[in-house]
């Protein structure tokens, strides 16, 4: 083990000054005032107060509630999607095509004298060929839609959800009543007509309520980003 020279200048005189380390170029920045939007935690509320069991139970409750109106709302705005419609067509008529393939390589399986096996061969060829074919539409086409559908839901207010799921039933319950309208041989009632004129009126509301509240989201949306570029022209002016 080394060993210091005790006839060395540092052993000798103690109150010597031994030397300093040299400070960083960035602690001589001047420290910038926070922006006004920009929100400082001091140290001392790093702490939360602790929720309680029926705390916990409301937020979990109100987040499920919000999950489910998100889902509904993504459903009917995908299937409302032109593009989703038609890659959707497209996908069912695959799988029937490969369901069809299944079958016939299933009946000349079991009549392969009459039909021969290559004929069973091209049959299941066909059948996987389809099954592939309509797997990766689903994952190229068609899931994107619904992820795209997802993230916009997401985005929108309770007021919009609900305008967007309102729509949804309203055109359901249309859908049944001209469904009942075409399988009765008379015309329909009085009442009925009348059901099926307010739930047209109810639709023209919700589609009013529905631009409404697409503008408003756009202002707020336009106010926010307006604060964001004022509040950073404010902190580089300092």
């Amino acid at each position: 083990m080394a060993r210091r020279n005790p006839l060395n200048e540092r052993n000798i005189n103690k109150d010597a000054k031994t030397g300093s380390t040299r400070k960083s170029a960035a602690s001589a920045k001047p420290v910038r005032k926070a922006a006004d939007t920009v929100y400082v935690k001091s140290a001392g509320s790093s702490k939360s107060k602790p929720l309680s069991k029926a705390e916990k139970k409301e937020q979990r409750k109100k987040d499920t509630e919000r999950e489910n109106k998100v889902y509904a709302a993504s459903t009917a705005m995908t299937k409302a999607t032109p593009e989703y419609s038609k890659y959707k067509k497209i996908w069912w008529g695959i799988l029937i095509l490969a369901i069809v393939a299944t079958v016939v390589a299933w009946i000349m399986q079991l009549n392969r004298e009459s039909f021969g096996e290559v004929g069973m061969i091209v049959a299941l060829v066909v059948a996987y060929a389809a099954i592939i074919f309509a797997l990766i539409l689903d994952f190229w086409k068609v899931r994107p839609i619904r992820k795209e559908m997802r993230k916009k839901a997401a985005s929108m207010s309770e007021k919009q959800l609900d305008n967007i799921i309102e729509q949804e039933v309203l055109k359901n319950q249309k859908k049944k009543l001209k469904k009942k309208f075409s399988k009765k041989d008379e015309a329909p009632s009085k009442e009925e007509q009348e059901q099926l004129e307010k739930i047209e009126s109810l639709q023209e509301k919700a589609k009013d309520r529905e631009e409404r509240l697409n503008k408003n989201t756009d202002t707020q949306e336009v106010k926010r980003d307006m604060s964001r570029i004022n509040s950073y022209r404010k902190g580089s002016h300092k």
